[in-house]
């Protein structure tokens, strides 16, 4: 597969998207106890809101590229592993459920990325931000 740069717009507002995640966990790790917290649902939150994107994202490359089933289920996952966080109540398992979904979705994007489904750029935009959520979601279950 031939690699371009991303398109401008993709890369500052994915950058932007991943932003809240650096100061968020440096809220959380060294916050008072009262900032902690209320960073923690908002940033979870925030973080459940990117994880459904992701795969709604995928849902629109498999249905442009004409894929069946299983890329369908692998794009709904991303969804229900955010809502099952906003359900959890305890927080290493809420951090646990977010990380374990934006895990998933990476592969999943990988493999459809492998498969021509998405375009050249995106999985070389893709893996910075994903290990800076991953680097965040780490540091928040460390300090939870």
């Amino acid at each position: 597969m031939i690699r371009r740069a991303a398109p401008r717009t993709p890369v500052w507002l994915g950058v932007a998207g991943a932003a809240p995640f650096v100061p968020g966990a440096v809220a959380i790790a060294l916050g008072p106890d009262w900032l902690r917290v209320t960073v923690f649902y908002h940033l979870t939150n925030y973080a459940a809101v990117m994880l459904a994107c992701l795969g709604a994202a995928l849902w629109g490359f498999a249905g442009a590229a004409g894929a069946r089933g299983a890329w369908f289920a692998a794009a709904a996952a991303p969804p229900v592993a955010a809502w099952l966080s906003l359900a959890a109540v305890q927080p290493t398992l809420r951090v646990a459920l977010l990380a374990a979904g934006f895990v998933f979705s990476f592969f999943a994007d990988r493999a459809a990325a492998r498969r021509g489904m998405l375009p050249p750029w995106y999985m070389a935009l893709r893996k910075p931000l994903t290990a800076v959520v991953l680097g965040a979601l780490g540091a928040i279950a460390a300090a939870a």
